[in-house]
C-alpha cells in the first residue's frame, strides 16, 4: 500500500535578515564540557566549550590528585570547541575540575570549577524504547543507560519466564550530556504471557551485579504496524541558502514495520544536496546513485533503502539543499506497507 504526503513550500529572493542574538567576544573562559559526567573504569572523549582555545592543553584536577591530561586533542575553533579523551580509569569518584593550560603561561589557566564528576563504573539503565510489543511478533528496542560492556546481554523476565534478547548494537553516545549509550536488541515474542515484564541487562565481567528496570516492557496481542511521516521544516526560505527538513518516519503499531521504504520529491534544480541517514541505512549508501529525474513535474526523487521503523521510536531523515530560483514547490513524501 502505497501513502503520500505533500507539502507546499516557498523559496524568495532576497538577503535573509537574522532575529537571532549576536554575541560580542568575551574574555577567555571556559563554558561547559560535555559530557559532564564519566565512569572510573574506561577513556572517555570530552567535548570542552571554551573562548580562546589555542595551543591549550586541556585536563581533569582535584586537589590531591594526579592530574589527567587528556589525548588526541582536536579544536575547532569556528565553534569554540576542544575535543579530547581524558583516560578515567581508576580516577577517583567525585568532582573535578575542567582545566585549560596554555603552555606559554602555565600560571594562569582557564578553569571551570566542578565541571566534571567521575562516579563508579557500575552498569545504569535509564529506559527502553519502545516500551511495548505485540506477541507473537519480534520487537526491536533500544536500552538506554551507561556503562554497556560491549558483550551485554539482555533478557525480560517475569516470574520463571525469561525471554533472552539478541544484541544487534551498541552505541556510546559520549557527546550526550549525560554520556548515555544505547545497546539495541530483538526479543522474540511469539508465544509468551502477555503483560508486564522486567527488563535485566547483564556485563557478562560482572554478572553478579545486574541491573534492572522493574516493569519496563509490557507485551501485549499483537496488531499490525501503523506507519506515518512528519516532516518538519520552514515553509518560507531565501534562495541561494541551504535549507534542511527533517523527516521522521514513524510507528504508530505494536509491532515492527520491516523493509518500509521511503520516497521523496525536491525541486529538479536544487544543488549541494546532503543526505543524513539513520544508523539503520549502511552507511556505505551513496544517495546520488538512486535519484532519478521526473521531467514531468520539475521533481527530483530520491529513493531511501527500506528499513527498519520500530513503535515508538521514529527514525529520522534529514534533507539539505538549496534552490537556486523564486518559485514555490512542493516536497513530496511517499511511503510504502
Amino acid at each position: 500500500m502505497c501513502f503520500r504526503l505533500a507539502i507546499c513550500f516557498i523559496a524568495l529572493l532576497g538577503p535573509l535578515v537574522s532575529t537571532g542574538t549576536v554575541h560580542a567576544a568575551g574574555a577567555a573562559s571556559i563554558l561547559g564540557a560535555f559530557p559532564s559526567i564519566g565512569g572510573n573504569a574506561r577513556p572517555l572523549q570530552v567535548t570542552i566549550y571554551a573562548i580562546t582555545l589555542d595551543a591549550m592543553v586541556p585536563m581533569l584536577t582535584r586537589i590531591g590528585e594526579t592530574d589527567i591530561v587528556g589525548s588526541g586533542v582536536t579544536v575547532d575553533p569556528a565553534r569554540n570547541l576542544l575535543t579530547t579523551t581524558f583516560d578515567l580509569t581508576g580516577a577517583t569518584i567525585g568532582l573535578w575540575d575542567v582545566v585549560l593550560v596554555d603552555p606559554g603561561d602555565p600560571g594562569n589557566p582557564l578553569t571551570l570549577t566542578e565541571g566534571f564528576t567521575v562516579e563508579d563504573a557500575t552498569l545504569q539503565l535509564f529506559d527502553v524504547l519502545p516500551s511495548l510489543g505485540g506477541e507473537p511478533a519480534a520487537a526491536t528496542v533500544s536500552i538506554h543507560g551507561r556503562y554497556f560492556a560491549t558483550d551485554a546481554s539482555a533478557k525480560l523476565v517475569r516470574g520463571l519466564d525469561e525471554v533472552a534478547g539478541v544484541q544487534t548494537g551498541l552505541h556510546i553516545t559520549g557527546v550526550a550530556a549525560r554520556n548515555e549509550e544505547t545497546l539495541v536488541t530483538t526479543f522474540d515474542l511469539s508465544g509468551k504471557p502477555h503483560g508486564t515484564w522486567d527488563l535485566v541487562v547483564t556485563n557478562p565481567e560482572d554478572a553478579a551485579h545486574p541491573a534492572t528496570l522493574p516493569g519496563a516492557f509490557t507485551i501485549e496481542a499483537g496488531g499490525d504496524p501503523h506507519v506515518y511521516v512528519d516532516v518538519v521544516g520552514p515553509a518560507l526560505f531565501r534562495t541561494g541558502r541551504l535549507v534542511s527538513y527533517h523527516i521522521l518516519l514513524g510507528n504508530r503499531g505494536n509491532v515492527d514495520a520491516i523493509g518500509i521504504p521511503m520516497v521523496f520529491g525536491i525541486p529538479a534544480d536544487a544543488t549541494d544536496l546532503d543526505v543524513d541517514l539513520p544508523d539503520q541505512v549502511p552507511p556505505a549508501w551513496d544517495p546520488t546513485d538512486t535519484i532519478t529525474q521526473d521531467t514531468t513535474n520539475g521533481q527530483r526523487y530520491l529513493h531511501l533503502p527500506a528499513t527498519l521503523v520500530r513503535p515508538g521510536a521514529p527514525v529520522e531523515f534529514t534533507v539539505s539543499f538549496i534552490v537556486p530560483t523564486n518559485r514555490q514547490f512542493t516536497l513530496g513524501v511517499n511511503w510504502y506497507e
